[in-house]
């Protein structure tokens, strides 16, 4: 039985996937299982955006799991305050927020807003939940 045949045996179908199947990846190119070699324009949907497998996020990411993986942002992190501290410096903003999703980041941007409207100008933001959710519901086809 194929990998595609595998898929489509254990995976609901929530989008339409490329029938590519992928043997290794290397800086900018994914390489198949069949011999191919592609240029990966889509960077994992731009979660890989620096490329795949460079040996000095490879050497990061060992010796930051050897730490731990993940925890929650109930705990203070030394390098999620670092990366903050970098990312402030470098945008000149005082503050930055972190998030992982769109999802997250919407809500983020609606919280930000409201708390800058209130504070400087008492404005009330209108949120259209109904409008959010469709949009939502629309990237899942």
């Amino acid at each position: 039985m194929s990998l595609i045949e595998r898929e489509s045996n254990v995976l609901f179908h929530t989008y339409k996937r490329l029938p590519i199947e992928i043997e290794r990846t290397e800086g900018m190119y994914i390489y198949t299982k069949d011999g191919n070699k592609y240029l990966d324009m889509l960077g994992g949907i731009a979660v890989n955006s620096l490329g795949h497998s460079n040996p000095k996020i490879i050497e990061a990411i060992e010796i930051q799991i050897r730490r731990y993986m993940h925890v929650s942002n109930f705990f203070y992190q030394d390098k999620q305050i670092e990366f903050a501290e970098k990312l402030s410096k470098q945008t000149g903003y005082s503050k930055v927020f972190l998030s992982n999703s769109g999802s997250e980041s919407t809500e983020g941007s609606l919280k930000l807003a409201r708390l800058w409207g209130t504070k400087i100008i008492k404005m009330k933001l209108l949120l259209l939940q109904v409008a959010f959710m469709e949009e939502l519901m629309e990237r899942c086809h």
